[in-house]
């Protein structure tokens, strides 16, 4: 046979079940926010993979171009030189008709 519960006792009884329910409830919004935290990582995955190649090939491109525009510099300078040294050891054209 069971005996009921005291008022002191069921005080702190209804006071814990009241403490536990405040828990669940933070529990169960915390679990929540973890699945929507989860759905986001897998969702942002999915689109990292999708669009990794295209990025890639993007980047590659743009690196060869900034390749070519570095060789297309150095030639230009290398002329330069190849000028002005020319200049220096065969001097230049006088103006005609001054």
């Amino acid at each position: 046979m069971k005996r009921q519960l005291d008022e002191k006792e069921r005080k702190l009884s209804e006071k814990s079940i009241d403490r536990l329910d405040i828990e669940i409830d933070e529990l169960q919004e915390n679990l929540e926010y973890n699945k929507a935290l989860l759905d986001k990582q897998a969702y942002l995955r999915d689109f990292d993979d999708t669009w990794r190649q295209f990025l890639r090939d993007q980047k590659d491109k743009e690196d060869e171009k900034l390749l070519d525009q570095m060789k297309s510099l150095i030639d230009d300078k290398k002329r330069t030189v190849e000028q002005l040294q020319k200049q220096i050891n065969e001097g230049v054209e006088k103006p005609t008709g001054v």
